[in-house]
Protein backbone atom coordinates (compact mmCIF):
# COMPACT_ATOMS: atom_id res chain seq x y z
CA UNK A 1 0.00 0.00 0.00
CA UNK A 2 2.86 2.38 0.76
CA UNK A 3 4.29 1.76 -2.72
CA UNK A 4 0.96 2.63 -4.33
CA UNK A 5 0.71 5.81 -2.29
CA UNK A 6 4.25 6.81 -3.25
CA UNK A 7 3.50 6.16 -6.92
CA UNK A 8 0.37 8.32 -6.78
CA UNK A 9 2.25 11.09 -4.99
CA UNK A 10 4.88 11.03 -7.75
CA UNK A 11 2.16 11.47 -10.38
CA UNK A 12 0.40 14.32 -8.62
CA UNK A 13 1.64 17.84 -9.28
CA UNK A 14 2.27 20.15 -6.36
CA UNK A 15 2.42 19.47 -2.66
CA UNK A 16 -0.03 18.05 -0.14
CA UNK A 17 -2.26 14.99 -0.18
CA UNK A 18 -2.89 13.25 -3.49
CA UNK A 19 -6.22 11.56 -4.13
CA UNK A 20 -6.48 9.43 -7.25
CA UNK A 21 -9.95 10.65 -8.29
CA UNK A 22 -8.93 14.29 -7.98
CA UNK A 23 -5.61 13.82 -9.77
CA UNK A 24 -7.23 11.78 -12.56
CA UNK A 25 -10.10 14.22 -13.01
CA UNK A 26 -7.57 17.02 -13.41
CA UNK A 27 -5.91 15.48 -16.48
CA UNK A 28 -9.20 14.17 -17.86
CA UNK A 29 -10.66 17.67 -17.57
CA UNK A 30 -7.62 19.23 -19.25
CA UNK A 31 -7.92 16.83 -22.17
CA UNK A 32 -11.64 17.53 -22.62
CA UNK A 33 -11.06 21.29 -22.36
CA UNK A 34 -8.23 21.14 -24.90
CA UNK A 35 -10.48 19.23 -27.31
CA UNK A 36 -13.21 21.83 -26.95
CA UNK A 37 -10.72 24.67 -27.43
CA UNK A 38 -9.28 23.07 -30.58
CA UNK A 39 -12.85 22.52 -31.85
CA UNK A 40 -12.28 18.81 -32.34
CA UNK A 41 -14.84 17.95 -29.66
CA UNK A 42 -18.28 19.31 -28.92
CA UNK A 43 -19.74 19.15 -25.39
CA UNK A 44 -21.20 15.68 -25.94
CA UNK A 45 -17.94 14.42 -27.44
CA UNK A 46 -15.96 15.83 -24.53
CA UNK A 47 -18.27 14.07 -22.07
CA UNK A 48 -17.93 10.76 -23.96
CA UNK A 49 -14.15 11.08 -24.11
CA UNK A 50 -13.96 11.84 -20.38
CA UNK A 51 -16.16 8.82 -19.60
CA UNK A 52 -14.00 6.59 -21.80
CA UNK A 53 -10.77 7.81 -20.20
CA UNK A 54 -12.17 7.15 -16.73
CA UNK A 55 -13.10 3.62 -17.82
CA UNK A 56 -9.61 2.97 -19.22
CA UNK A 57 -8.05 4.09 -15.97
CA UNK A 58 -10.45 2.19 -13.70
CA UNK A 59 -10.03 -1.04 -15.66
CA UNK A 60 -6.25 -0.53 -15.72
CA UNK A 61 -6.29 -0.74 -19.49
CA UNK A 62 -4.56 2.54 -20.13
CA UNK A 63 -3.27 5.82 -18.76
CA UNK A 64 -1.41 8.87 -19.98
CA UNK A 65 2.26 9.45 -19.38
CA UNK A 66 3.71 11.27 -16.39
CA UNK A 67 3.83 14.58 -18.26
CA UNK A 68 0.03 14.52 -18.63
CA UNK A 69 -0.62 13.58 -15.00
CA UNK A 70 1.68 16.37 -13.83
CA UNK A 71 0.42 18.93 -16.36
CA UNK A 72 3.87 19.32 -17.88
CA UNK A 73 2.94 19.05 -21.56
CA UNK A 74 4.67 21.81 -23.50
CA UNK A 75 3.87 22.05 -27.22
CA UNK A 76 7.03 21.61 -29.24
CA UNK A 77 9.05 20.52 -26.19
CA UNK A 78 7.27 17.84 -24.18
CA UNK A 79 4.95 15.61 -26.18
CA UNK A 80 2.13 13.86 -24.34
CA UNK A 81 2.04 10.09 -24.43
CA UNK A 82 -0.48 7.39 -23.62
CA UNK A 83 0.25 3.78 -22.65
CA UNK A 84 -2.05 0.77 -22.93
CA UNK A 85 -1.60 -2.16 -20.54
CA UNK A 86 -1.78 -5.24 -22.78
CA UNK A 87 -2.61 -7.91 -20.13
CA UNK A 88 -5.71 -5.90 -19.17
CA UNK A 89 -7.17 -6.88 -22.55
CA UNK A 90 -7.04 -10.60 -21.80
CA UNK A 91 -10.47 -12.21 -21.77
CA UNK A 92 -11.50 -14.75 -19.11
CA UNK A 93 -11.47 -17.55 -21.70
CA UNK A 94 -7.84 -16.79 -22.53
CA UNK A 95 -8.43 -14.75 -25.67
CA UNK A 96 -7.56 -11.16 -26.45
CA UNK A 97 -10.25 -8.46 -26.46
CA UNK A 98 -9.33 -6.97 -29.83
CA UNK A 99 -12.50 -4.86 -29.97
CA UNK A 100 -11.73 -3.38 -26.55
CA UNK A 101 -8.12 -2.79 -27.60
CA UNK A 102 -9.26 -1.02 -30.77
CA UNK A 103 -11.60 1.19 -28.73
CA UNK A 104 -8.82 1.95 -26.24
CA UNK A 105 -6.46 2.90 -29.08
CA UNK A 106 -9.11 5.23 -30.51
CA UNK A 107 -9.68 6.87 -27.11
CA UNK A 108 -5.96 7.32 -26.57
CA UNK A 109 -5.47 8.81 -30.04
CA UNK A 110 -8.39 11.19 -29.46
CA UNK A 111 -6.94 12.24 -26.09
CA UNK A 112 -3.50 12.83 -27.59
CA UNK A 113 -5.02 14.73 -30.49
CA UNK A 114 -6.84 16.98 -28.02
CA UNK A 115 -3.67 17.63 -26.03
CA UNK A 116 -1.83 18.50 -29.23
CA UNK A 117 -4.56 20.87 -30.36
CA UNK A 118 -5.09 18.71 -33.46
CA UNK A 119 -1.68 19.91 -34.68
CA UNK A 120 0.66 17.14 -33.57
CA UNK A 121 2.76 15.64 -36.35
CA UNK A 122 2.99 12.36 -34.45
CA UNK A 123 1.21 10.81 -31.51
CA UNK A 124 3.01 8.85 -28.81
CA UNK A 125 0.81 5.81 -28.15
CA UNK A 126 2.54 2.77 -26.74
CA UNK A 127 1.86 -0.41 -24.86
CA UNK A 128 3.21 -2.07 -21.76
CA UNK A 129 3.80 -5.64 -20.60
CA UNK A 130 3.93 -7.63 -23.81
CA UNK A 131 5.50 -10.45 -21.79
CA UNK A 132 2.47 -10.50 -19.46
CA UNK A 133 0.09 -10.63 -22.41
CA UNK A 134 1.96 -13.50 -24.04
CA UNK A 135 2.09 -15.39 -20.74
CA UNK A 136 -1.66 -14.89 -20.34
CA UNK A 137 -2.14 -16.32 -23.81
CA UNK A 138 0.04 -19.31 -22.88
CA UNK A 139 2.89 -18.28 -25.19
CA UNK A 140 6.55 -18.07 -24.26
CA UNK A 141 8.03 -14.64 -24.88
CA UNK A 142 11.01 -16.00 -26.80
CA UNK A 143 9.12 -18.66 -28.77
CA UNK A 144 8.32 -18.67 -32.48
CA UNK A 145 4.60 -18.66 -31.58
CA UNK A 146 5.08 -15.64 -29.32
CA UNK A 147 6.87 -13.72 -32.04
CA UNK A 148 4.30 -14.71 -34.69
CA UNK A 149 1.24 -13.79 -32.61
CA UNK A 150 -0.41 -10.59 -33.93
Amino acid sequence: MAEAAAALAALAPGQGPALLPRVAEAWIGRIAKAGLKAAILDEAGAARLAEGLRALLLTRRGAPGLEVWRNEVKPGRTEPRFVLNLPAFLEPDGGFDSEGYTEACALAVRALDCLGGAKALRLRLGFADLAGLLAGLGLAYDSAEGRARP
